[in-house]
């Protein structure tokens, strides 16, 4: 074996090794673009036309997803300790009677109406409470911030968790007295286009976003015996930092130990809903 032969060994095995990475690069490289493709597929499978099925505008169709039966179970406490008649002001499929119904709430508002006309000329339907999950396009989740805000009145909002980091609803917090109470689920809800909302061949169900109920009474939510599934927070600064989205300035990303425990955590507490 001649002199330079070992080092002719290194040589060649960390070329083969820079090749196994160089290899791995591209392979993960590869996953992540058809992970993209995926996702545009999925977003492209909504119909893009505009409906005239409502009376108010929504500037995406995507919009039109009705809120799962697990969301107002979550949400039952709230409801029970309000009582009265509940007022959802956008109307998407008519489900939400349907749904809250089957939870014993028979005193429901929700009409194929235009709800900011109704603010407009004062004939918004009397009501003990609001429970709504508004379109997420435009200025709808801002316009239904700063209605509950003025009128004072019991409400849940099921709204994105980024809301947390917004000015509409920091300025909202601060505004209410007592301070809101955040309900969030353990998974994450998966909503419930129509059939007229998406292509045939669109997913029953979507999840985009991270979402949780923004809850006010106020007596506060001092007594309120939420199902375990849920963690109840009562604070804006309280929120857990796994509800919380990356564009929130409070969220601060855990460690990766703590991460791994809070997703163990999580997948235990989820078998909630199975």
């Amino acid at each position: 074996m001649s002199a330079n032969e070992p080092h002719r060994s290194k040589v060649a095995a960390r070329n083969m090794k820079r090749g196994h990475d160089a290899a791995a690069a591209a392979a993960a490289t590869t996953r992540k673009k058809r992970r993209k493709k995926k996702k545009k597929k999925a977003a492209d499978s909504w119909t893009h036309s505009t409906t005239t099925r409502h009376p108010f505008e929504v500037s995406q169709t995507s919009d039109h997803a009705e809120t799962p039966a697990n969301a107002y179970e979550d949400l039952a406490p709230f409801l029970r300790a309000v009582g009265g008649r509940v007022y959802d002001p956008y109307y998407c499929d008519g489900g939400v009677i349907r749904r809250l119904q089957a939870l014993g709430f028979r005193d429901v508002v929700n009409k194929n109406r235009d709800f900011y006309a109704d603010v407009s000329i004062s004939t918004v339907p009397s009501h003990s409470v609001l429970v709504t999950n508004p379109p997420y396009s435009a200025d709808h989740v801002d316009r239904i911030i700063a209605h509950c805000v003025e009128a004072r009145r019991p409400f849940a909002l099921l709204i994105p968790t980024y809301y947390l980091g917004r000015d509409a609803w920091r300025r909202a917090a601060a505004a209410l007295s007592p301070e809101p109470f955040y309900v969030c689920p353990h998974r994450r809800y998966a909503y419930l286009p129509p059939a007229w909302a998406r292509d045939a061949a669109a997913r029953a169900t979507t999840s985009p976003f991270t979402t949780c109920c923004f809850c006010w009474l106020p007596e506060g939510s001092t007594g309120l015996d939420f199902a375990s599934r849920v963690d109840v927070f009562r604070s804006v600064a309280s929120v857990g930092a796994q509800y919380r989205d990356v564009t929130d300035a409070q969220y601060k990303r855990p460690n990766p130990k703590a991460r791994k425990r809070q997703k163990a955590a999580r997948q235990a507490r989820a078998e909630a809903y199975s």
